[in-house]
């Protein structure tokens, strides 16, 4: 289980801020992690932030991300 990289803190009045540059480079290199390792499925929440971490590992291993409500 991974939590977001790096968000962009720049607007404090921004409640779904995307990533930085240095959470996208930890974005790809979770991506290359996990390259070798069999993943069967890639879960996220709607945050710009979380579906920015889980995207580069979802389409290395050509799986769509699957989407859930933090609330339940």
């Amino acid at each position: 289980m991974i939590r977001h990289a790096e968000k962009d803190r720049s607007d404090e009045m921004n409640v779904n801020p995307s990533l930085t540059i240095k959470g996208e480079q930890r974005a790809q290199n979770l991506s290359t992690y996990f390259k070798d390792i069999k993943i069967d499925a890639v879960y996220s929440t709607k945050y710009y932030r979380t579906i920015e971490t889980a995207t580069p590992t979802a389409k290395t291993k050509n799986l769509e991300v699957q989407f859930y409500n933090p609330r339940n």
